[in-house]
């Protein structure tokens, strides 16, 4: 199984504080069935110092100690980019925070909500200039909460109700990326939302 969305990456952001923790988190991973991990630090400005350089500089360090500890775990470069980072980064640098390097990039949606037309209106922006986007944590967002038909046209929420398939919103990290692993390899058709 491949996990799209961890904070890997030791000190960068609200993940692993040391190369340690990193470690004991890519052995759960493995006891739980994963056997590659996207590594997607906060690119936002609560951690103005995480940028593409940041972040693979970061995933060739875990890897490193992934290797030297015979742990067997591969880690790829990704992020969970905010839509107020969006306009600072470069098209070079957005393309290579995509999900590991595959056509998906992984949006924040905003926490503290804003205007809907705004943030729908920066999404569809962003889709229409060629990116395809995943939204992490949308059941955090006010706009959703408010209007959960809002998402309507988005391609997959992070996560998803293991009965019914509907997205919705779960303890971090649970398992998701096994519903949508076919489409972060490219085998499905790029999705405007």
């Amino acid at each position: 199984m491949i996990d799209l969305h961890c904070h890997v990456i030791p000190g960068v952001d609200d993940g692993p504080a040391t190369i340690d923790e990193s470690l004991a988190l890519c052995r759960a991973a493995l006891v739980a069935g994963t056997t590659k991990i996207i590594a997607t630090p906060h690119v936002n400005w609560t951690y103005p110092g995480v940028d593409a350089a940041t972040v693979h500089e970061g995933v060739a360090a875990v890897n490193a100690a992934l290797e030297q500890e015979s742990i067997g775990v591969e880690v790829d470069a990704g992020a969970e980019i905010a839509l107020s980072r969006i306009g600072d980064l470069s098209e070079v640098e957005i393309a290579s925070l995509r999900l590991g390097e595959g056509p998906y990039l992984l949006v924040e949606c905003p926490h503290q909500g804003g205007a809907p037309t705004a943030i729908q209106q920066m999404l569809h922006g962003f889709a229409a200039s060629g990116h395809s986007i995943v939204l992490a944590h949308p059941e955090r967002c006010p706009v959703f909460q408010s209007d959960p038909r809002w998402g309507d046209g988005v391609l997959f929420y992070e996560y998803f109700h293991g009965d019914t398939g509907a997205g919705l919103g779960a303890a971090h990290q649970t398992g998701w990326t096994a519903l949508v692993i076919e489409l972060i390899r490219g085998n499905a058709r790029s999705v405007i939302v």
